[in-house]
């Protein structure tokens, strides 16, 4: 089953909008099409910036698609375990590689232009991929 590790962009823009492709792969973890993991750190980042931009229906539509969902939740046990990841791209965003390295993905899947997806894709053992891309390849 191909593994994929979804940035908290790629889980907002899938739950606030009721098509897409976004919404496709969060559809397809759902099915148990894809296993799909992600961070503590990502669930409160979406948590977070679902109650400051969406009606409250919207978060409780993504807690509950949560609870029916075969999200593999990555908890970092010491903070080294990120750290180690520091120098590679912005800060705050190595939270995100370090998870993807931990749950050992095919894909990081994510809306980050600005950071994640300019990096080397050579530097990793996973792909660095948009939703739409993710999907063509998975295809």
């Amino acid at each position: 089953m191909t593994k994929v590790f979804l940035d908290s962009s790629v889980i907002i823009a899938g739950v606030s909008s009721a098509t897409g492709v976004s919404q496709i792969i969060l559809k397809l973890s759902k099915e148990r099409k894809i296993a799909v993991a992600i961070s503590e750190i990502v669930l409160q980042e979406v948590i977070r910036n679902l109650k400051k931009k969406l009606p409250e229906r919207k978060s409780i539509q993504f807690l509950k698609f949560l609870a029916e969902s075969n999200f593999k939740k990555i908890h970092f046990e010491k903070e080294s375990e990120i750290l180690k990841y520091q120098g590679i791209t912005n800060e705050k965003d190595i939270h995100v590689l370090a998870a993807a390295f931990m749950s050992k993905a095919d894909y990081l899947v994510t809306l980050d232009k600005k950071h994640l997806l300019k990096l080397n894709q050579e530097d990793f053992p996973f792909k660095i991929v948009t939703p739409g891309e993710m999907l063509e390849l998975w295809c």
